[in-house]
């Protein structure tokens, strides 16, 4: 497999295999639930709609729940991911949280370790997995 090095916005952004441990890595994995991003582990990845893409709005009491994607080393990606979709914006606290299609990415943590659920899914209806194309998996336009 060809590995790809891509440079946006200062990033080191990364696709392929064999390259730097502890990278934060975003993959697509298909579920009940649809086809949709998931880290490394295979926990899923959502997005919050009330972000507005761009912005984290998820502060105080809702970090309790939704830990930010940070982003660590560079981004390797699986297949199915684009490398245009990928961004990063910096909180409060200084941490860079990685987003795709400008949505800021969380980890639900009532979720299984193993990502084998997706409790976080449509919740409170405004969590949502993340597709391929960077939109809410099963939420109508």
């Amino acid at each position: 497999m060809r590995k790809t090095a891509i440079l946006l916005s200062g990033l080191l952004f990364l696709a392929g295999f064999g390259l730097a441990q502890g990278d934060t890595e975003i993959n697509l994995a298909q579920t009940e639930a649809g086809e949709h991003l998931v880290n490394v582990d295979g926990q899923p990845l959502y997005l919050f709609l009330p972000d507005d893409q761009r912005t984290s709005t998820c502060v105080g009491e809702c970090l309790d729940d939704w830990q930010p994607l940070e982003l660590v080393g560079g981004i390797r990606m699986g297949d199915g991911v684009q490398v245009m979709l990928i961004g990063t914006i910096e909180l409060e606290d200084g941490t860079i949280q990685v987003t795709y299609n400008q949505w800021p990415l969380y980890l639900y943590t009532g979720d299984a370790d193993d990502g084998s659920t997706q409790l976080g899914h449509a919740l409170d209806d405004a969590w949502y997995l993340v597709s391929g194309d960077g939109t809410p998996v099963g939420l109508e336009e």
